[in-house]
């Protein structure tokens, strides 16, 4: 695009509009499904969690609710934070954290973050774009013009689906999970495991050579494989780059001032909220309006992204899943800012601007 209008000045920033509300998109479709059924009187009126599960076991709520619930599970219930790892519990596994995403869903009463008109609001501004760029396209001649349709064209009928190709491996991922589960409950049945779960600290390997040799030890190589990341747990984030020497590659860090942050401009819009820092999507509720911080995010993430006024991510760049999700819903986001979830810290208030990059600290004392 930048080629296509000579590089124009802030050409980047005004394409980004174009990516907003594409559709066909797994992703934002399970966010805005959530948020319908966070609507429900069920979620509403229920006191907690573990009331929610023993309700939800008994199967005594309304056939409606029931009924858009079940459906919700057999689309996306696979899903979850740190999704691509096996030993993860899926959504439909922990109907108790479940609730508790959606009741934080259900306090959204501000109709500037409803998702389904954030959609309908993005998609008109996409459409605006496209005609903005739609002209200047001609005014540059036949085959800018011809070129920008096609561009445009794909853009649409496949930018949505960049988030299927990983919506199907994690669906794999699951139909796995439950195979090696179900072997898990041999061995907890012989009394070789002390619950299903511990499985995941086997190799495959392991694993079948349990299943076939009642004499094999599963205790210990549970153990042995875990000394390692026993070791490594405390680790907090490991070097991006390392080179055949062993040094540690740093991007050059930029000057800014004390109450200035700068980063890269990923998703448009100028937003003021309070700084919610999160290293887990469960650690604490992202209420209306706050301005969500963490090193990234992945599909496990996007009920938070409801309820933020603004996405910054310590990694990443356009086509992180954050980015994606923060132009599909029109959350101004920033990221490339290393080390942010320690330099921001829960209360302070920013002001934000997605199309600069630019983070402003407005008042630097938490609350």
């Amino acid at each position: 695009m930048k080629k296509l209008f000579d590089n124009e000045k802030d050409i980047g920033h005004k394409v980004m509009h174009l990516e907003k509300a594409l559709p066909e998109n797994i992703t934002l479709e399970m966010g805005l499904a959530m948020y319908q059924l966070a609507q429900f009187e069920e979620i509403k009126t229920c006191d907690s969690g573990k009331e929610f599960a023993a309700t939800l076991k008994k199967r005594s709520f309304s056939e409606e609710f029931l009924s858009a619930y079940d459906l919700f599970m057999e689309e996306y219930g696979f899903r979850c934070p740190k999704e691509m790892d096996v030993a993860t519990s899926r959504l439909y596994e922990q109907p108790a954290a479940f609730f508790e995403i959606l009741q934080v869903m259900a306090e959204n009463r501000d109709p500037a973050l409803n998702p389904q008109a954030v959609y309908v609001t993005s998609k008109e501004e996409r459409e605006q774009a496209y005609r903005e760029f739609l002209k200047r396209a001609r005014e540059k001649g036949w085959l800018t013009h011809k070129l920008f349709r096609w561009f445009y064209h794909v853009l649409v009928e496949f930018g949505g689906y960049r988030e299927i190709h990983k919506y199907y491996y994690i669906m794999i991922i699951d139909i796995f999970r439950k195979y090696v589960l179900n072997a898990a409950q041999h061995l907890v049945d012989q009394g070789r495991l002390d619950n299903t779960e511990q499985v995941f600290d086997l190799t495959i390997a392991d694993l079948e050579e349990a299943l076939e040799d009642p004499s094999v030890d599963v205790q210990n190589r549970a153990d042995k494989n875990t000394q390692f990341l026993k070791k490594i747990k405390n680790i907090r984030n490991f070097p991006r780059i390392i080179d055949s020497r062993g040094k540690i590659l740093r991007s050059p860090k930029r000057e800014v001032s004390e109450d200035e942050i700068v980063g890269e401009p990923i998703s448009p819009g100028v937003i003021r909220g309070t700084v919610k820092v999160l290293h887990t999507p469960d650690e604490k509720p992202v209420l209306p309006g706050d301005i969500l911080v963490a090193r990234a995010t992945d599909p496990g993430w996007t009920p938070l992204f409801i309820n933020a006024g603004g996405v910054i991510l310590e990694v990443g760049g356009l086509l992180q899943h954050g980015a994606l999700v923060a132009r599909e819903y029109g959350k101004p986001c920033v990221a490339g800012i290393e080390d942010v979830t320690a330099l921001l810290r829960d209360g302070q208030v920013v002001e934000m601007d997605g199309s600069t990059g630019v983070i402003q600290i407005v008042t630097n004392d938490p609350e």
